[in-house]
């Protein structure tokens, strides 16, 4: 009689979802870093903005970027 063995499990390849999701409570600051972070980016090669065009303040909440462009968070 063969031993069944449990199937292992493959390694996730990317993190968990969670881990992706900026949260709407974060700063335009934190969000901006978190996103470099993620797709290996340098620093500036990409910014929020608003729908003027000007850049968004590195204070402003995430949840607030989105009110302004027109998205409920």
């Amino acid at each position: 009689m063969k031993k069944s063995h449990p199937k292992k499990s493959k390694k996730r390849q990317r993190p968990a979802l969670r881990r992706q999701i900026l949260r709407i409570d974060a700063t335009i600051r934190h969000a901006e870093a978190e996103v470099r972070r993620v797709f290996g980016l340098p620093e500036g090669c990409f910014r929020f903005v608003l729908r003027s065009g000007r850049k968004a303040r590195d204070d402003k909440l995430v949840g607030s970027l989105l009110q302004h462009w027109g998205t409920k968070p």
